[in-house]
C-alpha cells in the first residue's frame, strides 16, 4: 500500500483535472446552447422575410384580381353600350345610363373587394413578419444568456475545485511530518 502523502497527491491532481474538464463542459455547454438559440432566431429572422415576401406578393395578386374586374367591367359597359346603340337607344340618358351606372359601381366594388382582400391577407403575413422577428430577438437574448450562465458555471466549478484541492492539500499537510531547521544552539550530528 501507498503512502498517504502519494495517495493525496493523486487525489488532489485527479481533483483538478476533473475540476478543468467540468468547468470546460460548463463553458462549451453554454456556447453550444449560445449557438442553438442563434440558429433558431436566424431560421424565425427568415420567416420574417418570407412572411414580408408574400404580404408583397398578395398586394400585387389583389391588383391583378382588381384589374381583371376592371377589365370585365369595361368590357361589360361596352356590351350595354353597343346593344343600346344597335337598338337607337341613348346611352347617356334614362334606364340605359341607370344600368351603366350600375354596372360601372357594381365594378367597382369588385375592385375594391379583390384589393381589400389582398390587404388583409398581406396584413396578417407583415403581423406573422413582426412576431417572427420578436421571436428572433428572444432567441438572441436566450442565446446570451446561455452563453453567460456556461460561463458562470465554469467559474463556479473552477472555485469549487480550488476548494476541494485546497481541502486535500490541508489533508496531506496534517499527515506530514514537518521538519523544523536548524538554529544555531541545536546540534547537529546527521
Amino acid at each position: 500500500m501507498s503512502d498517504p502523502v502519494t495517495i493525496g497527491l493523486i487525489s488532489m491532481g485527479a481533483t483538478a483535472v476533473g475540476g478543468g474538464i467540468q468547468a470546460w463542459g460548463a463553458y462549451t455547454g453554454g456556447r453550444g446552447q449560445q449557438a442553438y438559440y442563434n440558429y433558431q432566431a436566424n431560421v424565425q429572422r427568415n420567416l420574417a422575410r418570407i412572411a414580408n415576401l408574400k404580404a408583397g406578393r398578395d398586394i400585387m395578386a389583389g391588383e391583378v384580381e382588381a384589374q381583371k374586374y376592371g377589365i370585365q367591367t369595361a368590357q361589360t359597359l361596352g356590351g350595354t353600350i353597343a346593344r343600346a346603340g344597335a337598338g337607337n337607344i341613348s346611352a347617356s340618358a334614362g334606364s340605359t345610363a341607370q344600368v351603366l351606372q350600375s354596372q360601372r359601381a357594381a365594378g367597382l366594388e369588385e375592385q375594391q373587394v379583390a384589393r381589400q382582400t389582398a390587404a388583409e391577407r398581406a396584413y396578417g403575413m407583415r403581423v406573422e413578419a413582426e412576431a417572427k422577428t420578436a421571436s428572433a430577438g428572444a432567441l438572441d437574448v436566450a442565446g446570451e444568456q446561455a452563453a453567460k450562465a456556461g460561463q458562470i458555471a465554469m467559474l463556479g466549478d473552477i472555485a469549487s475545485t480550488a476548494g476541494s484541492v485546497a481541502g486535500k492539500w490541508y489533508d496531506i499537510s496534517k499527515t506530514t511530518p514537518t521538519t523544523t531547521p536548524p538554529t544555531d544552539s541545536t546540534v547537529y550530528t546527521g
